[in-house]
């Protein structure tokens, strides 16, 4: 096996995380976002708010469905969860673009923000409850390495979506 952080320089160092970890700080930055609109004064403050959002649940699906299920399906065989979560993740695509396509003072925005966020949340507990033990699980996958990959994907993605 490979040491990929041997080929990778970087400007400043990555967060160490193993791969649940990272998952659940990118969680948590969603939950924060969610609870910052909840409590926006304004209609920009919302809407910057709802850009935040969609970029961060972008990305981290991404990130997921590029690095995490790859390995959850070769290594724990798991194609069942795969396939939840990937469906699950056309659906908050589905829900980004109808928000994004939104004007941010039609009567039906706040809902359909809600509508995302309700998914989100029980996309996380799904992912949280039956995945992520089955990651940690002695023996099964390198979460420290898997961990790395995502810190290096996440900040590709990151320098590559800044305008």
């Amino acid at each position: 096996m490979t040491n990929i952080t041997t080929d990778i320089t970087f400007e400043t160092p990555p967060k160490i995380a193993d791969a649940t970890a990272f998952l659940s700080g990118a969680h948590q930055k969603l939950f924060d976002l969610f609870e910052a609109y909840e409590h926006s004064q304004s209609i920009i403050e919302k809407q910057k708010t709802t850009e935040k959002i969609c970029r961060t649940l972008i990305i981290n699906m991404q990130l997921e469905e590029e690095i995490f299920h790859p390995v959850m399906q070769i290594s724990l065989k798991e194609k069942g969860m795969v396939s939840f979560a990937r469906m699950n993740h056309k659906i908050l695509r589905y829900l980004v673009s109808e928000i994004e396509s939104m004007d941010i003072d039609s009567d039906v925005y706040d809902i359909k923000v809600k509508v995302l966020t309700e998914h989100v949340k029980e996309h996380i507990r799904e992912k949280q409850s039956k995945i992520f033990p089955k990651v940690n699980a002695p023996d099964k996958i390198n979460v420290w390495g898997l961990g790395v990959q995502l810190e290096v994907c996440k900040e590709e993605l990151l320098s590559n979506s800044i305008h």
